[in-house]
């Protein structure tokens, strides 16, 4: 699979392809992205037209890695996959916004990225 990457200020920019099935090259750039502790990732999905579900799983794999490790891994561009299920999963599981200038504003006045834990219910 290829994929695209840019960097804006300290945010790194990844653009998968068309299709985004085969994720093991995608998962191991995200897992060295995260290793180099770079703090803001955004996973721009403009052009992608096709999500199998193992490529969510992959993707999900990474997220709680990101969230370990007090990374911000975030979605966008994904409003023209709402016919495909699996994105249904992207919007409940994944930080996601409209567009690339939505995410990279909110990224922005993230100073330092907190790690998300999951909620317990105190009892």
């Amino acid at each position: 699979m290829r994929f695209g990457m840019e960097s804006v200020d300290d945010v790194v920019i990844l653009v998968p392809g068309r299709l985004l099935a085969e994720t093991e090259a995608l998962e191991l750039e995200l897992y060295r992205l995260i290793e180099e502790k770079r703090t803001k990732i955004v996973l721009d999905l403009g052009k992608t037209e096709i999500i199998a579900s193992p490529a969510i799983k992959a993707l999900e794999r990474v997220d709680i890695r990101a969230r370990e490790s007090g990374i911000i891994l975030c979605f966008c561009n994904i409003d023209h996959l709402a016919a495909i299920p699996a994105v249904f999963w992207i919007i409940r599981k994944f930080r996601v916004y409209a567009t690339r200038e939505e995410c990279l504003r909110v990224l922005r006045l993230a100073r330092e990225p907190v790690p998300l834990t999951p909620r317990r219910l105190i009892s």
